[in-house]
């Protein structure tokens, strides 16, 4: 059990919380629930297109598939990246240097404008990516702890193991 608290600093970027948007705009959820409307809608051009469906109305199935599969494939990350970046211009605490100390009992975290703690049972899950540590409070929602924050891979090392003590096989961090 890792003893010692560690406390990473953490100034979040656009690009960080576009990480993190895309991510979860992106859920294994949210693409099986496109990708059976998107079947539903190709199985239904192709009966229209072949005659398994009688009748005019090829032409509207048609368009109905192209308007889902540009919906899904323009707007969806056009709409994502604007709305991130508004939010992130908006909000005070993007914009804040971040302290976030990870300990036995759970996360602290302290900026100019905020204090508080979180206990292991309020977090979800974590997940560790290439460039970040996400820990998941909902779904939607985590504490962003990009890598370049860590003064070495000890510190990223012990965080990992921290996450592992409080949130055991939620936790999906390291080799």
């Amino acid at each position: 059990m890792p003893q010692d608290p560690v406390t990473v600093h953490v100034k979040l970027t656009l690009r960080d919380l576009l990480r993190l948007a895309f991510r979860t705009a992106l859920a294994r959820r949210t693409l099986l629930l496109h990708g059976l409307l998107l079947a539903l809608m190709l199985a239904a051009m192709v009966a229209n297109l072949t005659g398994a469906i009688p009748g005019p109305g090829a032409g509207f199935w048609a368009t109905l598939f192209l308007a889902y599969a540009v919906l899904f494939l323009l707007i969806l990350p056009l709409y994502t990246f604007l709305a991130t970046q508004r939010e992130w211009a908006r909000s005070r605490a993007t914009l804040e240097d971040i302290a976030y100390t990870f300990g036995p009992e759970g996360v602290d975290v302290q900026s100019a404008t905020n204090r508080g703690h979180m206990g292991w049972d309020l977090f979800d899950r974590a997940l560790e990516t290439r460039e970040d540590l996400l820990v998941f409070l909902t779904e939607r929602q985590a504490l962003v702890i990009p890598k370049r924050a860590f003064r070495d891979e000890a510190e990223v090392e012990r965080v990992r193991a921290h996450l592992r003590e409080g949130l055991g096989e939620r936790a999906r961090v390291g080799a």
